[in-house]
């Protein structure tokens, strides 16, 4: 089996990158689930070889040999060959895949969170270096803070996380964020990105809201993924390893930005 690269944060030279502080957590969270996705590869090896052991078992001749085992009613045979089979193979398959397919679902539920809270992370930092960037959003302060502040300071601070909000929400999904970012003045994501990220947000909404199973509307802007409508989706872990690495370019292109427009002086060293 192929082994699963873990993207880094440096660049091709091998020298480390300058980085917001909003990318600490993202890279803390994805590292997690790269450790997560080596630990299923290393599980289904361990399961591949026990497989085969069990293979080789099935094939040797059980209790007595010689004229009992010969006097046995054939049917009883059958009976025991197929009791053996569901005992040593198809339930312990059946509990890993169940095992493994949940594993699977789960991470672009993760990588989607963990993406979010990134971009929000990172908006939240540019607007606290440069109020500035806000001035656009015709943001507006709810009365009740207004009067509820201590002070004028207490209110500004409450402006940033309000916007990075308003940014993820009202610019819906990654074609829209990219879209916004590259006219902020972000550069470099591929041609595929936004197409890509969008698949694995159609995805993660099936599992949370649908239960894993297509609906029309999945097929319809999905087709990519081969699913049929009323059937649970199958992720695949080539799916993972694009997705993984799609969200990487995502992140370090926005990153590069929001560093290049504020300077390595506002920023932290990874």
């Amino acid at each position: 089996m192929d082994r699963v690269e873990e993207p880094t944060a440096s660049s091709p030279s091998g020298e480390a990158k300058v980085r917001t502080p909003a990318y600490a957590s993202f890279e803390s969270s994805t590292d997690k689930l790269f450790h997560l996705l080596q630990f299923i590869l290393r599980g289904l090896q361990d399961f591949s070889d026990e497989f085969k052991t069990a293979i080789a078992q099935l094939g040797r001749p059980q209790g007595k040999e010689g004229s009992d085992q010969e006097a046995r009613n054939s049917a009883e045979m059958m009976n025991e060959r197929a009791q053996r089979l569901s005992d040593t193979l198809l339930k312990p398959i059946k509990q890993f895949t169940g095992g493994f397919l949940t594993v699977n679902e789960w991470i672009p539920v993760l990588l989607v969170t963990t993406v979010e809270a990134y971009l929000e992370d990172v908006l939240v930092y540019a607007a606290r270096v440069d109020p500035a960037i806000m001035e656009s959003s015709r943001l507006t302060v709810p009365y009740a803070d207004v009067v509820t502040a201590r002070s004028l300071e207490e209110l500004k601070e409450k402006l940033p996380p309000r916007w990075a909000g308003k940014f993820l929400y009202d610019h819906r999904g990654p074609d829209s964020w990219i879209k916004k970012l590259t006219k902020m003045g972000a550069c470099g994501y591929r041609p595929e990105t936004a197409k890509q990220m969008e698949t694995l947000w159609g995805v993660r909404h099936l599992i949370v809201h649908s239960r894993g199973f297509a609906t029309q509307e999945f097929v319809r802007r999905h087709p990519e993924i081969g699913a049929k409508v009323g059937e649970s989706i199958l992720i695949r872990l080539d799916q993972l390893t694009a997705w993984i690495t799609v969200v990487y370019h995502f992140v370090d292109v926005t990153d590069f930005y929001f560093v290049q427009r504020y300077g390595p002086g506002t920023v932290s060293t990874i």
